[in-house]
């Protein structure tokens, strides 16, 4: 597979996890760093995209999850992953527009 094939990997299964979001009016996207690294970090040409799936979990899923428990997405309507020092971080955004502020 080729990075193109992989972003849309990536890209479908954001899709997913959007759709879980929707009953708590949040979404969450990915800058082309993120997905660029998710693919450098965890793509393995013997098995495929298939551990994009868990790498997709355990960066972004899981932090999503213990950050909505928290209460850190309060009035949020998008979370963006960027990164930053080499991992992915997230910046919180409303309607006005993204905070200044990221959560990490």
């Amino acid at each position: 597979l080729d990075k193109i094939h992989l972003y849309s990997i990536i890209d479908l299964i954001v899709e997913e996890t959007n759709k879980q979001l929707v009953e708590h009016e949040l979404v969450v996207e990915l800058t082309d760093e993120v997905r660029e690294w998710l693919v450098d970090k965890y793509y393995k040409p013997t098995y495929g995209a298939r551990p994009m799936r868990r790498a997709i979990q355990r960066e972004i899923e899981d932090y999503l999850s213990e950050e909505m428990l928290r209460g850190s997405f309060m009035g949020a309507n998008k979370v963006i992953a960027v990164l930053k020092d080499n991992k992915p971080a997230f910046k919180v955004a409303h309607e006005q527009g993204v905070l200044a502020a990221s959560v990490n």
